[in-house]
C-alpha cells in the first residue's frame, strides 16, 4: 500500500502486520492524521532513524464495531520516529500495547493515555523509547480501572515543561513503574502527581 492511512483501513480489524520501508510519512505524502490503529501491528524494520511519522498522532485504539461486541486490541508500534504533532504523537486507549524501539519528539505531548468509556483499564508497555523535546512527555491518566504504564530501557529527557505527568480520577489507580528508564533535563518537574 502506498499509505500507512490506506493500509490500516484495508485490514480494518485485523492482527496483520504494517511493515514500514524507510522514508518519512507524512501529509506530503499522502498520509492522513490521525492515524487510526485497530489490531495491527506497525513496524517501521529499519529502525526509528530512518522510518519517520511526521506531523500527526497514532492513535492505539480499543476498535469496538457495536456497543455490545468484543473490542479489537492494537498490538504494536515499533521502530519508527513520531515527529511534530501538534496534538499527543501517541495517544493510547488499548488494553495491552507495546511501543518500542521508538523515538517521539517536538510535539505538544510526547505518549497520552486517555482510557474509553468502556475500556476497563490499560496496561501500556513501553521499551527503549526516546521522548525527548516536547511540551510535556507523557500524560498519563488511568483507566475505568486500575490500569498500568510499565517503562523499560526509557529515557524522557529535554521536555519544555513536565517529564512525566500522572494525572488522577476519582478512584481508579495508575500504577507507573519505571525500569532501568531515566527522566532528566526536563525544563519542569521531572515527574507531576
Amino acid at each position: 500500500w502506498r499509505t500507512i492511512t490506506h493500509a490500516s483501513i484495508v485490514l480494518g480489524l485485523t492482527a496483520d502486520v504494517i511493515h514500514l520501508a524507510p522514508g518519512t510519512y507524512s501529509t506530503a505524502s499522502g498520509e492522513v492524521f490521525p492515524i487510526r490503529l485497530g489490531g495491527q501491528y506497525l513496524r517501521g524494520d529499519q529502525g526509528a532513524a530512518v522510518t519517520i511519522l511526521e506531523g500527526g498522532p497514532v492513535l492505539l485504539l480499543n476498535e469496538q464495531t457495536h456497543p455490545h461486541s468484543s473490542p479489537t486490541y492494537v498490538r504494536e508500534l515499533r521502530g519508527v520516529t513520531l515527529r511534530g504533532a501538534t496534538t499527543a504523537a501517541i495517544v493510547c486507549t488499548t488494553n495491552a500495547p507495546l511501543v518500542a524501539d521508538c523515538t517521539v519528539e517536538s510535539s505538544t505531548v510526547g505518549i497520552s493515555t486517555l482510557a474509553a468509556s468502556w475500556s476497563f483499564a490499560y496496561d501500556l508497555r513501553l521499551e527503549r523509547v526516546d521522548v525527548r523535546s516536547c511540551t510535556t512527555g507523557l500524560d498519563l491518566r488511568p483507566g475505568a480501572a486500575q490500569s498500568r504504564v510499565t517503562a523499560v530501557d526509557c529515557r524522557v529527557s529535554a521536555n519544555a515543561g513536565t517529564g512525566i505527568r500522572l494525572v488522577s480520577s476519582g478512584v481508579t489507580r495508575l500504577e507507573l513503574v519505571l525500569d532501568r528508564s531515566v527522566v532528566d533535563l526536563n525544563g519542569g518537574d521531572g515527574l507531576s502527581l
